[in-house]
């Protein structure tokens, strides 16, 4: 899959470099997300709940990436899911080929170089996003090479609804 055409997608206070068109490709061959590959309760948790957890502006721009959002790269929760009594904290992410043109880094390396924070900007209620096209903290994919893609970060504090392992 090589690059295709390259266009330019504003969103919030960021400006992205998108090849929408290659990630579909990519997001097409992939057979099922992180989250199912993983099948542990609080990534069945997350499943359950996804759609009503995404807002309709992110939902558009997952669309516009060539992103499937049924498809998270990577996905987590944190705080053993009780960083609010009943509520849970995920953090995941999309891949998609492009690059971050402008606009706030989203990992920001700690001062010993060896980790790194996330800084996020809220979209909607209680979910937040970022972009990075440093690559060095996010899970890498076969199907999407460290030089030519970027991610899309996001947190979501939600309800619980699954319970059982």
């Amino acid at each position: 899959m090589g690059p295709g055409a390259m266009r330019t997608i504003s969103f919030e206070r960021w400006v992205l470099e998108v090849d929408a068109a290659a990630t579909a490709e990519a997001y097409a061959a992939l057979s099922k997300s992180q989250a199912e590959e993983c099948g542990c309760t609080a990534c069945r948790n997350w499943l359950a709940i996804r759609d009503s957890v995404l807002p309709p502006e992110i939902v558009s721009l997952l669309a516009s990436l060539g992103i499937d959002r049924s498809k998270e790269t990577e996905l987590s929760e944190y705080e053993g899911g009780q960083v609010v009594k009943g509520r849970s904290l995920y953090c995941g992410e999309y891949l998609f080929f492009g690059r971050k043109q402008s606009g706030p880094e989203c990992y920001v390396e700690t001062p010993d170089g060896k980790g790194c924070k996330l800084e996020l900007a809220p979209v909607s209620g209680s979910f937040h996003l970022g972009f990075s096209s440093r690559l060095r903290w996010a899970r890498s994919d076969p199907s999407f090479p460290k030089e030519r893609t970027a991610v899309l970060v996001f947190q979501a504090h939600t309800q619980r609804r699954v319970a059982h392992d």
